[in-house]
């Protein structure tokens, strides 16, 4: 069948697509958290099978913490599966 397709939240190569930096969004968020006094921040994201949340927002978070020259906690980095659930489970 052949039909106009856009792809929403994924990269995909051959076809037009439409998402956001996970990298960039992560190191984002990591900086207003670390500019508002927070030091000790945890990461819970997906697993490295998913390129945007389990491998690119982690990226972009650990990036922030070594540019503010903060150390992390490997402690504090938790995959889930990708739900509300999950990731309170793993906190």
């Amino acid at each position: 069948m052949k039909v106009p397709i856009v792809i929403v939240g994924q990269k995909v190569e051959g076809y037009p697509f439409v998402y956001h930096s996970d990298y960039e969004a992560d190191y984002e968020m990591t900086n207003f958290l670390i500019s508002n006094n927070h030091k000790n921040i945890a990461y819970i994201g997906t697993n490295a099978e998913d390129i945007s949340g389990g491998i690119n927002r982690k990226k972009g978070f650990i990036r922030c913490l070594q540019d503010k020259n903060l150390k992390f906690n490997k402690n504090l980095i938790k995959d889930a599966n990708f739900s509300q659930k999950g990731g309170y489970e793993r906190k």
